[in-house]
């Protein structure tokens, strides 16, 4: 976040908030009342999560295009993904470049 510009003061305001976290879960016949602790992930429903999450995915997809080497054009845009929220959808032209593509994204992530 440092490299984003984030200032330190908001990245340790950021970490508290993301610091021993516990669910309880509803199976339908009320809350449990065992709790679990949360070691990783983004709060679901939370606003910040979003931006903490395309913080991360950015580089992430900047890379990947990088390595990407087809393209779909539309007008004079040039695409390859749609992203929205924390949800991604890959186009391709074949059913081979899809697979090459999502293969491609898996070992960008490892």
């Amino acid at each position: 976040m440092l490299s984003k510009g984030i200032p330190n003061h908001l990245i340790t305001i950021i970490q508290k908030i993301y610091t021993e976290n516990f669910i309880r879960v509803n199976a339908g016949n009320g809350i449990s009342e065992n709790s679990r602790a949360i070691a990783q992930g983004v709060r679901q429903g939370y606003p910040l999560s979003h931006v903490l999450f395309n913080l991360y995915f950015h580089e992430v997809i900047r890379f990947w295009l990088q390595k990407l080497k087809s393209s779909k054009y539309f007008k004079e845009l040039i695409f390859n993904s749609l992203l929205f929220s924390d949800d991604q959808f890959i186009i391709s032209d074949t059913e081979d470049n899809l697979q090459k593509a999502v293969y491609l994204l898996h070992n960008v992530f490892k």
